[in-house]
């Protein structure tokens, strides 16, 4: 209850003792009318809440991180009642947006606005809540206001330029077993070319190609499908972070977005990439036309890991098989995520590559990065609080 209307209740009851003690029908008539408006005011509310009719309609569904989507409000109630006021809180995106309309019923109120939204996610529909106030300022009552349009996706940005570039082809002492035709697959037989494998040659229809007259033998070679190209293993960390909300979801951005441009730019050239994402299971892409899904999966993921993000990492490189390179993006790089990537690096033989996404400056973390580049893995540093965020990695 409002101060204002305890007051104006303590000065009517007042008022009506008053009028009783010393019996003057005129402070009686005046404790009756404050009764009176005060009845009314209760009622005007209480019936323009029920027969309110309030959505708010957001323009766009998918947008960019930092990009602003158009909705419109619309208000009206049915009450014969006049209210004072109706204001309309917009949730969604940064900050709340309030609109004030006016109380006159049967009629119906339209107001437009825009909504910037500063993280990335997926939003309920813009929504928010709806208050009315009564013609004398006693009351003020709240209701849920639910949205209509579905949800809004607020998909992370892709960085213009890569920080780094992972030659596929390096795949070290893996190299051996890894042809670049599918020995599995059988397609058909020609003949020899300079280069061939003596293993691969058919023998029993090279003996039906001996020419009597020419005295030689033209040999045939089994021909292969070509082998699925090795592809990227890309592991963002998702625990959770421990920092305030403000500051968590500018890491998150910054997490999704650097994972976003290293699959991105492979995908480009046509390279397979792997995206893990923990319990949200595992996204493969093979071409442009998969940018979009990878986004709307790092839109979607929540940073609620209950795995350390060293034994998510064991788990899912004990088959690296088809992986020519692994990149590990994370917010915490420990002596323990290093030994890690470093270990990673000489057992696979794969390119590894490690993105830090901190603005620390401190003296062991530089010694963490010396340490991985001796080890022959790629290490980056990402600052997204610094200003033109996002412009290129360290």
């Amino acid at each position: 209850m409002k101060p204002r209307t305890s007051s104006f209740i303590f000065i009517m009851l007042l008022v009506a003792v008053i009028a009783l003690t010393i019996g003057s029908p005129v402070l009686l008539s005046a404790a009756i009318c404050m009764l009176v408006m005060l009845v009314l005011a209760l009622a005007s509310v209480v019936t323009a809440l029920l027969t309110l009719q309030a959505r708010v309609v957001c323009a766009a569904t998918r947008l960019l991180r930092g990009e602003k989507a158009a909705y419109q409000a619309e208000v009206s109630f049915r009450s014969i009642l006049p209210v004072g006021d109706i204001v309309v809180n917009v949730a969604g995106g940064a900050g709340t947006d309030s609109i004030r309309f006016g109380g006159m019923p049967f009629r119906v109120y339209r107001a437009s606005g825009e909504k910037v939204f500063q993280h990335r996610g997926v939003y309920a529909p813009v929504s928010g809540s709806v208050w009315v106030t009564d013609v004398f300022d006693l009351f003020t009552f709240r209701r849920t206001l639910f949205a209509a349009g579905g949800e809004v996706t607020v998909l992370p940005r892709r960085r213009p330029l890569l920080p780094f570039q992972m030659q596929m082809g390096d795949t070290g002492p893996e190299e051996v077993r890894r042809f670049p035709d599918d020995a599995s697959s059988p397609s058909g037989v020609r003949e020899w070319r300079d280069g061939d494998l003596i293993k691969r040659i058919h023998w029993k229809l090279t003996m039906k190609t001996y020419d009597p007259s020419m005295r030689n033998l033209k040999p045939m070679v089994r021909t292969y499908d070509e082998a699925a190209r090795p592809d990227m293993l890309v592991m963002p960390d998702l625990a959770r972070l421990d920092a305030v909300a403000e500051r968590a979801r500018t890491i998150e951005d910054a997490l999704c977005e650097a994972t976003l441009s290293v699959i991105a730019a492979q995908l480009e050239e046509d390279a397979p990439v792997r995206l893990l994402l923990g319990r949200a299971g595992e996204i493969e892409g093979h071409g442009a036309q998969d940018v979009g899904a990878f986004a709307g999966a790092l839109a979607r993921v929540a940073f609620d890991a209950e795995t350390p993000y060293e034994q998510a990492l064991a788990d899912a490189t004990r088959r690296l098989d088809r992986t020519g390179a692994i990149v590990l993006i994370t917010s915490r790089l420990t002596s323990r995520l290093a030994d890690c990537a470093i270990r990673l690096r000489q057992m696979s033989g794969v390119a590894v590559a490690v993105i830090w996404i901190t603005d620390t400056g401190r003296a062991d973390a530089d010694a963490l990065m010396a340490r991985l580049e001796l080890a022959d893995v790629i290490a980056r540093r990402d600052n997204p609080f610094r200003a033109g965020e996002g412009a290129e990695v360290q």
